[in-house]
């Protein structure tokens, strides 16, 4: 019964979002892949391309830091995997968890790294006995963990974006995310890191296990992840949108009508 009564809900919000966004001049998303996913729902096809921006100072290979990894305790040469997140269900935390236990069961020598809180938080930490857990963190501590670490680690598979995974590009990782919307729009898979099956432990494992075998992989990744990054500047996502604006007053709205 309750079955029921969640798909009948399920299918009024989809109804109201239809005839919402509809109504809208135009939709801003942050990705191709969320304007796809949007499409395949049947949404109205009036959506307009808005990617968010990196501050590429800020998060930036150079925040490197030796001293950082030996206040949490890390070796100079041990394999960071960082993961930076709310550390809820709907980023998957299972799949973090049983990656690595993977990565263990293979004798893959590794540290992990989390960087966030959530409730999922204590679960994770039963979970991962060895790895180190930061809490939040913001400002230049945040771009340290980033710059600090080696690879990234983020199987969400329910972004629209992706800041974290912009975040971590800019400090010079390479990347292992889900092949999901928003990651799918950032990371060039085999240029700047590495896409693994929604949900698959076998797949983010082995991904992993290929970048930590290979060093100079590791570095030509995270050099083009840099480069990548370099694209989403602030000032061009808010020239963009500005475009958008400036260009409504003459455009017709859904009576035919051109906007005063």
């Amino acid at each position: 019964m309750l079955g029921f009564h969640v798909v009948a809900l399920t299918g009024l919000v989809k109804c109201y979002l239809h005839w919402f966004y509809a109504a809208c001049r135009e939709v801003y998303v942050p990705s191709l892949a969320m304007a796809e996913t949007l499409r395949a729902d049947g949404l109205k096809d009036n959506f307009r391309l808005w990617p968010r921006g990196i501050d590429t100072a800020r998060f930036n290979p150079a925040k490197r830091s030796l001293e950082w990894r030996a206040r949490h305790g890390i070796g100079v040469s041990e394999l960071v995997i960082l993961h930076v997140s709310r550390l809820v269900r709907e980023k998957r935390m299972d799949v973090i968890a049983g990656t690595a236990r993977r990565l263990q069961a293979l004798g893959i020598a590794h540290r992990f790294v989390i960087v966030g809180d959530g409730p999922e938080r204590a679960a994770l930490e039963r979970g991962l006995p060895h790895a180190i857990f930061t809490g939040f963190l913001d400002g230049e501590d945040l771009a340290a963990a980033y710059a600090s670490s080696d690879i990234f680690l983020f199987p969400s598979e329910t972004e629209s974006f992706g800041n974290v995974t912009l975040e971590a590009m800019a400090s010079g990782l390479p990347c292992v995310c889900a092949d999901a919307t928003g990651s799918q729009s950032l990371v060039v898979a085999g240029v700047t890191g590495l896409l693994a099956r929604p949900g698959c432990v076998e797949q983010f494992a082995e991904k992993i296990t290929t970048l930590a075998a290979d060093s100079a992989l590791r570095r030509s990744m995270g050099v083009h992840a840099r480069e990548r990054s370099l694209e989403f500047s602030w000032d061009e996502a808010m020239a963009r949108i500005l475009g958008y604006y400036e260009a409504l007053p003459g455009k017709p709205d859904m009576t035919g009508q051109a906007a005063p």
